[in-house]
């Protein structure tokens, strides 16, 4: 027989069932709750900085990145301003390997329009550090490496330091267009100092350059920024029958209009 007493024991004890299951998941929904909201705010937290860093940079990306790209003058005031960018950029975003690559071809440029032997070697020393904080956050860029080279050899370093900059360029990128223009270019400074090795390589550089015809205006920019030594040595690398010659010979007449 179920009496009262049963009745309102088995009855208790649905409740207390009831209520323990509701109270778990309650505490789940929180807890779901409380892991939703940590993760968005670790996202807002770690986007914040990198929002900052690119908010500086907007104003001056479009304008620098061809310039620099292409090989165009950058006016003092256009250095500073740019410069200034980067660097509030890269105090939001340290280490960044964009940021610090951009900063050391600046610095570079600045350095190229120095008059004063302090200002140069100033401007080549902060592109010297910046182009090892890039690599030190990626050290598998083919063009910063190529970009050490270029600065090292702006210093008078040994041609040692120079050439395993050269050499893990090309180890990286062999092939890739904007590491062989400034390999090749910065052989080119030093043709009769390097050795055998960094000669081939820039050899091949600008023989690469010259088999792919999207990328002849970047050989005759190239070409037009040197000494008429180095230009001779340029022709009898690359030219190898008299239509290389046509060729190349009306893309500077295109070039210097």
């Amino acid at each position: 027989m179920v009496t009262a007493a049963t009745t309102i024991a088995i009855t208790a004890s649905t409740m207390s069932t009831d209520d323990a299951a509701g109270w778990r998941g309650v505490v789940s929904r929180l807890l779901i709750f409380a892991v939703a909201l940590f993760i968005g705010l670790s996202l807002v937290v770690f986007a914040v900085p990198r929002i900052a860093a690119y908010g500086f940079l907007v104003p001056v990306e479009s304008r620098i990145a061809p310039a620099l790209a292409q090989g165009a003058m950058l006016s003092p005031s256009a250095l500073d301003t740019s410069i200034e960018a980067y660097l509030n950029a890269a105090s939001w975003l340290p280490r960044n390997a964009y940021i610090e690559q951009t900063l050391a071809r600046l610095y570079l440029r600045r350095a190229e329009a120095q008059g004063t032997a302090v200002a140069r070697q100033t401007a080549l020393e902060n592109a010297l550090e910046r182009i090892d904080f890039s690599l030190g956050a990626a050290p598998n860029r083919h063009f910063s490496w190529a970009l050490r080279a270029a600065i090292l050899m702006s210093m008078d370093r040994p041609e040692a330091e120079i050439e395993a900059a050269l050499r893990m360029s090309y180890l990286l990128g062999p092939y890739e267009a904007s590491s062989m223009l400034l390999r090749s270019a910065t052989v080119l400074k030093n043709w009769n100092d390097s050795s055998r090795e960094m000669q081939n390589v820039a050899a091949r550089d600008l023989k690469g350059l010259w088999e792919y015809q999207a990328l002849w205006p970047q050989l005759g920019r190239l070409y037009l920024r040197q000494p008429l030594s180095t230009r001779v040595l340029i022709r009898r690398i690359v030219l190898k029958s008299k239509s290389d010659v046509h060729y190349f010979d009306r893309l500077l007449v295109l070039l210097l209009r």
